[in-house]
């Protein structure tokens, strides 16, 4: 089953063990084909805007042109990226709601 799974991972939430439980489980299971999208790695600050993560923007380009134009049969959203706070930019909110994928939130 083709997965897209989004997740946040970052020192923030490095110690609690259930939001990163279910990534390690996915990426062991043979049942899913899975991609993970760290949020993370979508959090763009003027600081790191200006300065240094040009080499994230271009990769989050190309994983968003994948996430755009992949069919998936699934997309999961991990507690990390949508119980506590919602780690999904507005953007990818939208991209994601027009995919005819089955949508799980946890």
């Amino acid at each position: 089953m083709k997965t897209l799974v989004l997740h946040y991972t970052s020192m923030i939430n490095i110690d609690l063990s259930y939001q990163h439980g279910w990534v390690k489980a996915l990426q062991k299971n043979h049942h899913f084909a899975c991609t993970f999208v760290n949020l993370y790695d979508f959090h763009i600050s003027k600081k790191n805007f200006f300065e240094s993560k040009r080499d994230n923007l271009v990769k989050n380009y190309q994983k968003i042109k994948e996430i755009i134009f992949e069919k998936y049969d699934v997309i999961i959203f991990l507690h990390s990226a949508f119980s506590n706070a919602c780690f999904v930019p507005k953007y990818l909110q939208k991209i994601i709601f027009l995919k005819k994928s089955y949508k799980v939130y946890f």
